[in-house]
């Protein structure tokens, strides 16, 4: 019998494009089913990254709301309130040097809350000719 996985490291996993169509129809409800199987870490968060002008709460309903559709499943709440209560979002255009500010601000905040290390775990779901600008700005 194969060995049961065990849970990942701690990280703050960063979604550029957490808006977009497949951060929405695949990554969200993989976190969602990883939680619900037990294999994502206490010290694990989401952090949403997208132009959207939107809010952490209408993001975390979006997500929930997302999840129920794409899943057909009913949503258990204690899984829920654990992924509503560990993820955030941050509003801004990934162009601009003050997003990548703001982000480091809140990935320092977050990191105080849940300690990962300092691990994060940066995903781009963007089109592709966005990936070199991202990952620049990231560097700096």
């Amino acid at each position: 019998m194969p060995e049961r996985p065990r849970p990942a490291d701690p990280c703050t996993f960063v979604i550029f494009g957490a808006t977009g169509d497949l951060t929405e129809r695949l990554l969200l409800p993989s976190i969602y089913h990883l939680k619900r199987d037990g294999l994502l870490p206490e010290n694990f968060s989401v952090l949403g990254v997208s132009r959207k002008p939107e809010f952490e709460q209408q993001f975390r309903d979006r997500i929930k709301s997302r999840i129920r559709e794409l899943t057909g499943e009913p949503i258990v709440a204690e899984d829920w309130n654990w992924i509503d209560s560990h993820a955030r979002y941050l509003a801004g255009d990934l162009n601009e040097l003050d997003t990548y500010a703001a982000l480091k601000r809140l990935l320092s905040k977050m990191e105080a809350e849940r300690p990962t290390g300092g691990n994060c775990l940066f995903y781009l779901a963007l089109p592709a000719s966005e990936f070199a600008p991202v990952v620049k700005h990231l560097g700096e």
